[in-house]
């Protein structure tokens, strides 16, 4: 099956006003993949700020982290993975243990 190039993607906004009301809405989840990796600490703090912030004001955010303790400062809720597995969900606000798996 092969579509035009022009016609337009389902769930694109179609005019220009769509498009800045679109841009005028939060989304009401954040989805963050490793997004201090790299960064050095003052933008690491700033980053998982605005996250905070955002979770503060009633939205979700689910964020990938590998730095534990940085991750237990700012989390609700933390649950260590491995291999798409729950290993672990400490109590809330608590750096969890590094373990050798």
């Amino acid at each position: 099956m092969s579509t035009s190039i022009s016609t337009p993607h389902p769930a694109r906004p179609h005019s220009g006003a769509d498009r800045r009301a679109c841009g005028q809405r939060r989304p009401p989840q954040l989805f963050l993949d490793a997004p201090v990796s790299a960064l050095n600490i003052a933008h690491q703090l700033h980053v998982m700020r605005i996250a905070r912030e955002f979770a503060e004001a009633g939205d979700g955010v689910i964020a990938m982290m590998h730095d534990r303790t940085l991750t237990a400062m700012f989390a609700d809720r933390i649950a260590i993975m491995s291999g798409w597995h729950i290993r672990a969900a400490p109590p809330s606000g608590k750096a969890p243990e590094c373990t050798s798996q």
